[in-house]
């Protein structure tokens, strides 16, 4: 007689050590541009330019081995633009982490990187906040590390031309372009949100104030914070589109008209999908009246 003992283990459930996540690669920052794809990951071990097929294949590094690019999160500015006219990529680097950014061209193939302004502006921190790759015209917010103003440069990449747009101490940032790059709106931020804007026309010397109360002008009043964001000319360049929390705390499209900028809109915002607790954080013209809208609801994007 054959007796047969089973025996019952406890199940084991599985480990994953941290390191399994912390190895996780990062795809970061992604651009369609013709046929390929460019981003930034750290497949070597810091972050760097690569490009691939927009059909898959292997991606292939841009830049040199041990150039080291900055996490977009953290970057003042975008990293890149790729500027298919040309055929180059507009990088912005530093040297050794020194955090003097630099706009540095390099060939959309890849290769050794270039000054895009030579030693114009060498030791000092610029910040490339737009870029139009069809006409290859950039705006910097530049930092000369030695005065407290900040000035924002418009640059002609194809012709090297570069034109101040003015300084302010408190910032004078380019936020918002028309499409013929005649116009430009630029901001003033005080403290989070509390943005003033200012209109900068071909001809003119100085900037005029647009909407806001500039700081020296307050004499001790409290002034609501507007969060306006990126501004996008709309009705033939007679008035500005953009999210703000002028009429809604969680955000909210806004119209602005030149011919009365003391009187902003709220826009109506009809067809969202989503429901919870978030806010509008960005809208964007990509061209005649298609815009992108950008929601983050309970910490998950939307994009209308």
């Amino acid at each position: 007689m054959t007796v047969t003992e089973t025996v019952v283990r406890p199940s084991v459930k599985p480990h994953f050590p941290i390191e399994s996540l912390l190895s996780a690669r990062l795809l970061l920052a992604p651009k369609i541009v013709g046929n390929k794809v460019f981003f930034l990951s750290d497949f070597s071990g810091v972050l760097s330019l690569y490009s691939m097929d927009k059909k898959g294949s292997i991606p292939q590094p841009l830049l040199p081995g041990g150039q080291a690019l900055v996490n977009p999160h953290l970057m003042d500015g975008h990293n890149f633009y790729v500027l298919p006219e040309l055929g180059n990529v507009l990088v912005m680097m530093d040297k050794l982490g020194n955090e003097n950014y630099q706009p540095m061209l390099i060939p959309v193939e890849g290769g050794i990187p270039e000054k895009g302004l030579g030693a114009r502006c060498e030791d000092q921190k610029l910040a490339c906040v737009e870029c139009d790759i069809e006409k290859n015209i950039a705006y910097f917010e530049r930092d000369d590390r030695k005065n407290p103003e900040t000035e924002c440069l418009r640059v002609d990449l194809t012709t090297g031309d570069v034109i101040s747009l003015g300084r302010s101490l408190y910032g004078n940032r380019c936020i918002g372009v028309n499409s013929d790059h005649s116009k430009v709106i630029l901001g003033d931020g005080y403290t989070a949100g509390d943005v003033v804007l200012f209109y900068w026309e071909e001809g003119m010397k100085e900037r005029k104030r647009l909407y806001g109360i500039p700081l020296a002008e307050r004499d001790g009043r409290t002034v609501p914070p507007s969060g306006i964001e990126w501004c996008n000319f709309v009705d033939n360049d007679k008035g500005l589109l953009f999210v703000s929390s002028i009429f809604h705390d969680s955000g909210g499209l806004t119209y602005l008209g030149f011919g009365n900028s003391s009187k902003p809109f709220d826009v109506q915002i009809h067809g969202l999908r989503h429901s919870g607790v978030g806010e509008l954080i960005g809208s964007k013209k990509v061209e005649g009246d298609l815009f992108v809208l950008s929601y983050n609801i309970d910490g998950t994007s939307w994009v209308y």
